[in-house]
């Protein structure tokens, strides 16, 4: 009671997830992303002469302009509730 700790479920914890910006495996980011889509392009490192699985692939769409990109973003109506996987399209 003193420090006002209650607890709380499972869709809490993961709001909070969201709001740090932390990607979820299989749910936010699958196999299908690149690194770049993903908002993960800092952490593969082209420039260095180093080998790793799909360094090939990356080095093919490397530069070219993205099809699609992780991003998170707020709304501040109250009324308004996202559960998760609803689409949401920019421009239109």
């Amino acid at each position: 009671k003193e420090h006002d700790i209650r607890p709380v479920g499972y869709r809490a914890l993961e709001s909070l997830r969201l709001e740090k910006g932390y990607r979820a495996w299989g749910s936010d980011i699958t196999p299908n992303d690149t690194p770049q889509e993903a908002g993960l392009g800092w952490a593969v490192k082209l420039r260095k002469n180093t080998d790793f699985v799909g360094r090939r692939a990356l080095e093919k769409v490397s530069g070219a302009a993205l099809n699609k990109r992780f991003a998170g973003f707020t709304i501040d109506d109250p009324d308004i509730v996202l559960l998760g996987r609803e689409t949401i399209l920019r421009n239109g």
